[in-house]
């Protein structure tokens, strides 16, 4: 299997990975009981203008590309062009949906992966936001280590809050 990434980062993340697959799966691959071929991974770092250049080629040219590529998202305008059924990724709609990822991954980390309502791709990683408090200014304010540690959501933030929030000049 060809993977291609854009990144020597990500290079660097996937080699132990690739590594430990393909000392698993041997040389010539494994075929399993469950009737699925494990294939060993060829892992490629491009630049970003190569990746695209080959990507392109091989999806409009029908020349061969890469089996799994880690794509920047700023190349997702021009991988989506034309109509849906041109596109030259796997259409993951369905699949992430009956999977139940499709929901667990958040519609705004999925965006750039989806065009028209289908989604060709899932984000590298998804960041999580935090939101640190002061607990000694909580505390001051009658807030208990409790109350803080039940805001779910942006209501619970603002009800819990609240007595941080003043409006101090007017």
């Amino acid at each position: 299997l060809e993977m291609w990434v854009f990144a020597d980062i990500h290079k660097k993340l996937y080699d132990p990975i690739v590594l430990d697959w393909n000392q698993s799966v041997g040389q010539n691959g494994a075929h399993l009981e469950d009737g699925i071929d494990k294939k060993p991974v060829n892992l490629t770092m491009l630049g970003q203008p190569a990746l695209l250049r080959r990507m392109l080629a091989g999806f409009f040219g029908g020349l061969p590309t890469a089996d799994l590529i880690e794509v920047e998202r700023t190349m997702a305008g021009q991988l989506f062009a034309g109509p849906v059924e041109a596109v030259g990724f796997v259409d993951l709609t369905d699949r992430l949906k009956e999977e139940g990822l499709y929901d667990a991954v958040p519609a705004a980390s999925r965006s750039p992966w989806t065009t028209r309502g289908r989604t060709f791709g899932l984000p590298h990683d998804v960041h999580p936001v935090l939101l640190g408090v002061r607990m000694d200014l909580a505390l001051d304010a009658g807030i208990s280590r409790d109350e803080v540690r039940g805001i779910e959501n942006w209501d619970d933030l603002r009800r819990v809050l609240g007595p941080l929030m003043a409006d101090a000049d007017g």
